[in-house]
């Protein structure tokens, strides 16, 4: 719904319910220990979500201003439109983060980021400083 599909509140809640439902099923059968999987699976959620917090961040610090109108309107008229509804600067700092986060935790597992578990500030440092060097929240106005 949030993403604008049109489907009614109902099926959108049953379709929750199942996913939910098949996802716990599969924790509960698949995985020797439940404890285990379920810090694996927050450990996975850990590096997207502090890559976009990094670019928040920025966002936050350098703008001034917000248009509550603008931030609600999911058109091409928003001040928040950018290019086709995707702010680039925002897409390839979040993506180039994830990437590096990813990296530690999956291809370089014995490096001492991933034995600290510090892919998660890899992710959140980078994506910040690179929204940050591309200029991204560009100052005071909404309008870019």
């Amino acid at each position: 719904l949030t993403m604008g599909m049109k489907v009614r509140r109902i099926v959108a809640v049953a379709a929750d319910l199942m996913v939910s439902l098949v996802g716990s099923m599969v924790f509960l059968f698949l995985f020797e220990s439940f404890y285990d999987a379920f810090i694996g699976f927050i450990t996975l959620l850990a590096i997207p979500l502090t890559a976009w917090l990094g670019v928040f961040l920025v966002d936050m610090i350098k703008r001034t201003t917000y248009s509550a109108d603008d931030l609600l309107d999911m058109t091409s008229r928003s001040a928040y439109w950018y290019k086709g509804g995707f702010e680039v600067r925002v897409l390839v700092s979040w993506l180039v983060a994830l990437g590096a986060g990813f990296l530690f935790k999956f291809a370089l597992p014995d490096s001492f980021i991933a034995q600290q578990g510090l892919e998660w500030l890899v992710a959140l440092l980078l994506s910040g400083l690179l929204y940050l060097a591309l200029g991204g929240a560009k100052g005071a106005g909404v309008k870019e």
